[in-house]
């Protein structure tokens, strides 16, 4: 009954879509895109989604035959300005669903995993998930001459054809097709990388080597051994020359998006600077994003390290000394053995593995991220352009709080971030070679949990954003305002509802002190600190090189690992630990 329902409740939105923008794409196919793209995403999202749009239509249908309720247009627009919250939530997830598929050149990935025979061997390591903490490790305990096994829930899709940052993209490297959400006075979205080489396949590639000042306070509250910024020198060099950690080779190259945000900067004598990326430049200016399947996970297989994909694994079961691991392929369960095992399956998963392993670790308790709140900005020349790839100017100069960036701005994102500003969307198909998105990132004081739920398969995270943090992403928010005027803006659209957009600095006002997160239209990329390391185990679930306590061979190495929310791009922390944890483990053995 629930499909059923909802299918009727996305033929009506489609077609309520169809008027109101003149789309000419076929009504099947974005009904049956729509569908598939809820069957991705957490069960208990779906499940809700489709509840609501149940108890909708079936209202609708009851009154129908009493009342005159106008037109498909009206009926929906009409949900989009509900006082219930939930109502006017069903349109904004299928309207920012909409937004970036729409006019797409969508190629639906097809998986097609291998399927696995029965793996009897007993592997020295069985690294879970390939993302940058795996990738690095696999290769160095590979080099080493470790017998090891790299499983990654995701599909190999290195040599497919996929533009960044499209909705192809989306759907094929993203967990849950690119949808989750906190909850807890207010919803967060996040997304995470599910493909070979996790995350590192599908962010911006900006590199941070991890602050010092942040090190220190680690080593005083974590107690953490072994990770001073002298520590880590060697590994940063590293991984420095391994991924061609490089800056744009002319200034003309950056993106005019970027260069506003310094340009804005400077007037105000403002910390900025431009962020290294995994680039490599060849002769000619191209560049060529260095991946973990272009660098470390290439060098693993070359090495005669084994790899599958599509192997989504459900617990962890000890076998004397050593592992043995339940695991999904095709739907079919397999089971891998191992002396010794390295979860790096993301922030997220890990801790879900060790929660379904019923394994007493504490993990998932001391979740964070960067809640993000961003303001698109139109200014009086062009700034964009198709396929502008990635801003990399940041501004430091309160990184102690908050710092702010610049986001991919093409056309389906620029619509997506003024839904919050219905009245002037179609500002996007005139003036978006104007527009950019922005954003301010805050360090927060507040924690989240992973809860496991019964019945359902995915995790509920609970996140809940302390009054400071509201204040900084609101106080942040004031300050990127005054940047961009700076920088010739001349028009502000905050994403957050129930604002009018801002016209010059005085407005600037307008936007509440505390930030309401119920109406504010909050995100993050950056996930960590759901299995901390360190030597103190009041907080910490691992050691300071990764391994479990109560575990001799049980290891940590993803962003799950992070302390606490670092405050700068995470990855260049992920993989210095590893390369550290690896040198230990080894020398430990």
């Amino acid at each position: 009954m629930l499909d059923f329902y909802y299918k009727k409740f996305i033929k009506l939105y489609i077609s309520e879509k169809n008027t109101l923008d003149n789309n000419k794409q076929g009504n099947t196919e974005l009904t049956n895109l729509l569908i598939y793209h809820l069957g991705k995403i957490p069960d208990y999202l779906s499940l809700g989604i489709r509840l609501i749009a149940t108890l909708f239509m079936m209202n609708l249908s009851l009154y129908k035959f009493i009342l005159f309720l106008g037109s498909k247009k009206k009926i929906i627009e009409n949900l989009r300005l509900s006082n219930i919250a939930l109502l006017r939530n069903l349109i904004r997830f299928h309207d920012s669903l909409f937004e970036v598929a729409i006019g797409q050149n969508i190629k639906e990935i097809k998986s097609n995993y291998k399927k696995i025979t029965k793996d009897d061997k007993l592997y020295d390591f069985v690294i879970i998930g390939s993302g940058p903490g795996g990738a690095v490790s696999a290769k160095e305990l590979q080099k080493r001459g470790y017998e090891v096994l790299l499983l990654e829930k995701g599909e190999n899709l290195s040599k497919k054809n996929i533009d960044p940052f499209t909705y192809s993209e989306m759907i094929s490297k993203y967990k849950n097709a690119g949808v989750n959400i906190t909850f807890g006075g207010g919803n967060i979205a996040f997304v995470e990388g599910m493909t070979l080489g996790g995350g590192s396949e599908v962010n911006s590639g900006l590199y941070h080597r991890t602050p010092k000042a942040l090190l220190d306070s680690w080593r005083k509250t974590f107690l953490l051994k072994g990770k001073s910024r002298k520590d880590l020198e060697k590994y940063f060099a590293r991984i420095e020359e391994d991924l061609s950690i490089s800056y744009y080779p002319k200034k003309s190259l950056i993106p005019k998006a970027s260069l506003k945000l310094e340009f804005g900067a400077k007037k105000l004598d403002w910390n900025v600077s431009e962020i290294p990326r995994w680039f490599k430049y060849e002769k000619n200016h191209s560049g060529k994003k260095m991946t973990m399947s272009q660098t470390y996970l290439k060098e693993y297989s070359e090495l005669g390290g084994i790899l599958y994909t599509g192997i989504s694994v459900n617990k962890l079961i000890k076998k004397g000394k050593n592992w043995q691991i339940e695991a999904l392929n095709n739907k079919k369960s397999t089971f891998f053995n191992a002396k010794n095992i390295l979860m790096a399956a993301g922030t997220i998963e890990s801790p879900m593995i060790l929660k379904r392993s019923n394994l007493k670790t504490g993990a998932g308790r001391s979740f964070q991220m960067h809640p993000t709140v961003k303001v698109v900005a139109l200014f009086d020349e062009e700034v964009n352009q198709e396929g502008m790839g990635v801003p990399v100017h940041q501004v430091k100069e309160f990184s102690n709080k908050y710092s702010f960036g610049c986001s991919i701005s093409s056309k389906p994102y620029l619509k997506m971030a003024m839904l919050s500003h219905r009245k002037h969307k179609d500002i996007v198909s005139k003036k978006w070679r104007k527009m950019a998105i922005y954003y301010v990132m805050i360090i927060p004081k507040s924690k989240g949990k992973i809860v496991k739920i019964p019945i359902f398969n995915d995790p509920l995270i609970y996140y809940r954003l302390a009054r400071e943090d509201k204040k900084n992403l609101s106080e942040g928010l004031q300050l990127l305002c005054k940047l961009l005027f700076k920088a010739n803006a001349v028009k502000l659209f905050p994403c957050i509802e129930n604002i009018n957009p801002i016209n010059n600095v005085r407005e600037i006002k307008h936007i509440p002190k505390v930030l309401n997160t119920v109406n504010s239209n909050l995100m993050t990329i950056h996930l960590f600190s759901s299995c901390p390391i360190g030597e103190n185990r009041k907080k910490c679930v691992a050691n300071s090189y990764g391994k479990v306590f109560g575990f001799s061979n049980l290891f940590i190495a993803d962003g799950s690992m992070i302390p606490t929310a670092p405050g700068v791009n995470p990855q260049g922390t992920i993989m210095a630990f590893a390369h550290s944890n690896i040198d230990e483990i080894v020398k430990n053995l």
